[in-house]
């Protein structure tokens, strides 16, 4: 082969393999959100971090400050290295509710009265809780710390929710973790006893996929605040939401306690309770029937309490509270947590196949 054929064969190599990577190099700036990987004799296309992915990242570092690590209080040490708070002796997580420091949290921790704790900022500022307030409904605790201007996430609304539907929890070293909704609503029933509903004590809770940790503040993907994981170790990931117990915390703010109304029944949801013969639910889909387990020793109407003064008896079925009607969306201590303590309601009952109205005091829990 002369030199000349040499010659125009090798710049046409390098003349094609120069518009390749040309033409690679353009298109890596031409389309920012495609990185080109050479791999061999095949080339790969890596997509970077889709909308989501970034949405996520940027809402939890917005998030990030408005969470709290809670410990037990360390006693006043001569070895510095002892005063220092670990995230291993970290006894439960919170979640900023008003600028000036009013906190949401769950855990064993609070059961002991004796203990003191020290609320550590994403900042590390460590503040010592000046009040405690324990929610009876729905097993969370309110601290009070003495501060001002602390962000405050958005809450969100439990029925703006869906099966399947993300959500941004904090995880170990201030990283985040995803759990997707699995059921919701959700009530655990391993006995026929936890069918049993409370006026007082009745939740529409969510079961999540995978773990998050104990105590854990947990938000949808816009940032809003969906309410506390109520999960100790070893249990489903269930989660407390935040509608159930906004308004004892708003009632606490105003008051400086927790007021709840209190009316005194057990009692089954007709519309989740199929089989039941027409003699229990005298051909009724939807209420509240007012019924025992005495196995458990879970009365139907608790002794002296509004609903036995006005009269109200196991086998009565609840169809409506003044003009709000209990139905398969709608359950009676939903109800009965909208009126205050001391309010006057009207109760519509089907008592053997007749309706009765009873005007019911609400009591205080």
């Amino acid at each position: 082969m002369s030199k000349p054929l040499k010659l125009i064969l090798l710049s046409t190599l390098f003349g094609l393999a120069s518009g390749i990577v040309g033409g690679l190099i353009s298109s890596a700036y031409i389309s920012p959100n495609r990185i080109i990987v050479l791999g061999g004799e095949k080339e790969k296309v890596v997509e970077e971090k889709n909308n989501t992915e970034e949405k996520i990242l940027e809402t939890y570092k917005k998030l990030l400050p408005t969470v709290l690590d809670i410990y037990l209080e360390k006693p006043v040490a001569k070895d510095p290295l002892g005063q220092i708070y670990l995230e291993k002796d970290r006894v439960a997580l919170g979640v900023i509710l008003t600028s000036d420091g009013w906190v949401a949290t769950r855990g064993k921790a609070f059961v002991d009265s004796k203990n003191r704790f020290a609320v550590v900022t994403n900042d590390k500022k460590i503040f010592t809780p000046q009040k405690t307030i324990f929610d009876e409904a729905s097993g969370i605790y309110f601290l009070k710390i003495e501060t001002e201007n602390l962000p405050v996430p958005e809450l969100g609304s439990y029925d703006d929710l869906s099966l399947g539907e993300k959500i941004i929890f904090p995880a170990e070293k201030h990283s985040f973790g995803l759990a997707e909704i699995k059921t919701i609503p959700y009530k655990k029933i391993a006995d026929p006893k936890d069918l049993l509903l409370s006026s007082e004590r009745s939740f529409e809770l969510i079961l999540l996929g995978g773990k998050s940790a104990i105590s854990a503040p947990l938000f949808d993907l816009n940032g809003k605040l969906v309410g506390l994981s109520s999960t100790t170790s070893g249990e489903e990931n269930i989660v407390m939401p935040a509608n159930f117990w906004q308004k004892n915390f708003l009632a606490l703010i105003k008051n400086e306690k927790i007021k709840q109304p209190y009316l005194g029944v057990n009692y089954l949801d007709l519309a989740n309770s199929p089989g039941l013969k027409e003699s229990f639910n005298q051909s009724k889909t939807a209420g509240a029937l007012i019924t025992n387990d005495k196995a458990s020793g879970i009365v139907g109407v608790t002794k002296n309490s509004p609903a036995e003064t006005a009269g109200l008896k196991d086998g009565d079925i609840i169809l409506k509270i003044n003009s709000d009607e209990i139905t398969q969306k709608t359950d009676l201590a939903e109800i009965v947590r909208d009126y205050a303590p001391g309010a006057k309601i009207q109760v519509t009952i089907l008592r053997e196949g007749k309706e009765i109205v009873l005007e019911v005091e609400l009591g205080e829990k």
